[in-house]
């Protein structure tokens, strides 16, 4: 599902809540839909989402994040997915505007530095994201990611 979810997120103009419910899913998040099981509610007495939308784990269910267009909400999955990474997003008001995300991690054992153009700040830094949790292992053996 990576490769054509980035794909999707590659190609995409604008966010989606389709886009935000497999990126979840992807990075392992319990995602619940209720127009894919309208019989169980992980929210139990505190209501559902208004899309019907959630992420939830034995202690504690929330609105599924708006990851594709909340820069806010992009940050924060990088922040809980990649701990101790580095990350940066910034807008390049050039002749082609786009925006610019960059994720980067050097450690023993592990490394991995990714960056993406988007027109899309939020999207950009999904995809380093995405990128960043692919292993590959360099001509040493260590674990690279990205």
């Amino acid at each position: 599902m990576t490769e054509s979810l980035l794909n999707r997120l590659e190609a995409a103009t604008s966010g989606s809540r389709a886009l935000d419910k497999d990126i979840a899913k992807t990075v392992g998040l319990r995602v619940w839909d209720r127009s894919e099981n309208p019989a169980i509610n992980p929210f139990g007495m505190h209501g559902t989402p208004p899309d019907g939308l959630g992420i939830y784990t034995p202690r504690k269910a929330s609105a599924l994040p708006h990851y594709t267009t909340s820069l806010d909400a992009a940050i924060a999955l990088v922040r809980e997915v990649l701990p101790g990474w580095e990350w940066t997003v910034y807008y390049q008001p050039n002749s082609e505007p786009h925006y610019y995300a960059h994720v980067d991690h050097r450690g023993p054992g592990i490394s991995g530095e990714i960056a993406k153009r988007h027109q899309l700040g939020p999207i950009a830094l999904m995809i380093c994201l995405l990128r960043a949790q692919e292993p590959t292992t360099d001509s040493e053996g260590d674990q690279k990611h990205g």
